[in-house]
């Protein structure tokens, strides 16, 4: 979505993802900082008792 609308408003597409920076999924950021330091997400848990990282869940909590 970022890099369409760059491309509309005729900025490098590309922007993002030069000088070695590289594009990152939120899933993943998200994770990662949950298990680095769990405490300081509220992550819900579902009914069979796992953590889930579903978008919908974790912002409304």
């Amino acid at each position: 979505m970022l890099r369409h609308a760059l491309f509309q408003c005729l900025y490098p597409a590309y922007l993002t993802s030069n000088h070695r920076n590289c594009r990152a999924d939120a899933l993943s950021l998200v994770m990662a900082a949950d298990a680095v330091s769990p405490a300081q997400l509220v992550v819900p848990v579902s009914e069979e008792g796992r953590r889930t990282f579903r978008l919908q869940q974790l912002a409304a909590g």
